[in-house]
Parts: structure tokens; C-alpha cells; sequence
């Protein structure tokens, strides 16, 4: 299974998560996570993604495909 927004919050006990996608336009947009929200996204290589959480950690990607 692929990685998603809400499996990243979760192993990282963030608060939200943060990605940008591809508009209609061609144009960046971004996208959220907000556990309490939903709105969960694919995480896909080769794209930037903005965590909050609570102490600084390393994490590793291992269901992205990549």
C-alpha cells in the first residue's frame, strides 16, 4: 500500500501535513492534512512536504514506491 498523508502523521505524530499538487491551471497548489478534518493525499516522490510536529525527528519513507 502507498504511503498517504494520514500514515505520515501518524508515525510522526503530526498535527498536519502539508503538500503541494498540480492545479487544473498547471499552477501549484497546496493541499492539507488535517487529522480531525481529513483530506487525506498521496505522499509521491519528488514532492516537498511540511510537518508539524512536536520535537525534530528523522523519518523514513518506506510504502512511497520509491
Amino acid at each position: 500500500a502507498e504511503e498517504t498523508a494520514a500514515d505520515l502523521a501518524s508515525r510522526a505524530g503530526a498535527d498536519f501535513v502539508i503538500g503541494t499538487a498540480v492545479g487544473a491551471s498547471g499552477s501549484a497548489r497546496f493541499r492539507a492534512y488535517l487529522p480531525a478534518f481529513g483530506g487525506d493525499f498521496p505522499v509521491e516522490e519528488g514532492r516537498a512536504y511540511l510537518l508539524s510536529v512536536p520535537a525534530s525527528r528523522t523519518l523514513t519513507l518506506p510504502n512511497c514506491g520509491f
